[in-house]
């Protein structure tokens, strides 16, 4: 079997977390504060935060803005998790309808959504694609809205052959370190931000309302969203070895766009992209794939079709989002893929397609 996804773990992560869990001290600590340093050194943003899921580091970001009641402008083509986070920060997704050639929220659309009650816009790196253009950030400017980079599957993405990473555009930016992530950490999040003063509020929203005294005393109102030293000592590991992951999710991405080409669901893209997932424009292989042993997935559904967020307007008030979703097909991803299996995967489709 070929799996759609695996995390690429190995022994250096497992003598990790082994040696942290005889160490005696398993809870956040000192690699957890070292690991949210090289994160943020590595995305090119001051501060890292580290927290149990990126769910919650988009909710914390939110309540780190004192946005509450409000309305948060969100794209229809998301992983349910970012407008779950806007609820449980006891605000409102406004949902918007996006870019037919990449998937990520549309401006036009965003500018026609905002209202007296808008707060923040939450656009979503759809698949380590840019979603934070000039317009976007000029329309943020223009009516005093921050924005909330839902970062969650875009690490190794870059703005073009040498820019800035994607998550550090907007006001804060949040990651996601699950175990389907180019780096993992098996679960948990990681809120970035330049800001001094986001910093400290988010560390006391994560922490029981502590900042720098970590004793019994808790001067303002928090939670306890924190990391542990565990997943600090494999996401150390990660880190080290991330140069090499996004070479190889590039790789793989190559291999598919030279034997797949205009299946591909954008054909196009700077070398300073890192993709997620593999897609395609084909959810008709998935069957087949299915009988060759192959993991895909279907891309999730659009926020107008969960049942969850209880919206009242249908197909028609998102047709893109609706068209893309009925295509996309997410083929084997993982970094631990051989060339071999990249190829039979294309020879599979290429077959069936003749």
């Amino acid at each position: 079997m070929i799996p759609q996804v695996e995390p690429d773990l190995t022994e250096l992560e497992a003598q990790a977390a082994y040696d942290v869990i005889v160490s005696g001290w398993v809870n956040e600590g000192e690699l957890t504060d070292r690991f949210a340093q090289r994160f943020a050194q590595v995305v090119g943003a001051r501060y890292g935060i580290p927290t149990t899921s990126c769910t919650v580091a988009m909710a914390l970001s939110l309540m780190a803005l004192n946005i509450k009641d409000r309305e948060v402008i969100v794209p229809d083509i998301t992983m349910v998790g970012t407008a779950m986070a806007v609820v449980q920060s006891g605000n409102i997704p406004r949902v918007v309808d996006v870019r037919p050639q990449d998937g990520c929220i549309d401006p036009d659309q965003v500018k026609r959504a905002i209202n007296r009650n808008t707060a923040a816009i939450m656009p979503v790196h759809m698949n380590g694609r840019n979603a934070v253009g000039p317009e976007l950030l000029e329309i943020a400017l223009s009516h005093d809205l921050p924005i909330v980079e839902d970062a969650a599957c875009c690490l190794g993405s870059t703005l073009d052959d040498q820019g800035s990473q994607l998550g550090t555009a907007g006001t804060l930016g949040c990651f996601s370190l699950a175990a389907t992530k180019i780096l993992t950490t098996g679960q948990g999040g990681m809120i970035v931000t330049s800001d001094d003063e986001l910093y400290e509020r988010l560390t006391r929203l994560k922490d029981w309302g502590r900042f720098q005294d970590k004793g019994s005393n808790h001067p303002d109102v928090g939670f306890n969203f924190k990391f542990t030293d565990i997943q600090a000592s494999i996401g150390l590991k990660q880190l080290d070895r991330l140069p090499e992951l996004v070479a190889r999710k590039r790789q793989i991405y190559a291999h598919y766009q030279r034997r797949l080409g205009e299946l591909m669901f954008v054909n196009e893209n700077h070398r300073g992209f890192c993709p997620g997932y593999m897609d395609i424009k084909g959810h008709h292989f998935a069957d087949l794939l299915r009988q060759n042993n192959i993991g895909s997935q279907k891309i999730w559904p659009a926020l107008h079709q969960q049942g969850a967020m209880g919206l009242a307007v249908g197909a028609s008030n998102y047709p893109i989002a609706t068209a893309l979703v009925s295509e996309v097909l997410w083929l084997p991803s993982s970094t631990k893929l051989t060339d071999d299996e990249v190829e039979h995967v294309c020879n599979v489709i290429l077959g069936s397609a003749v």
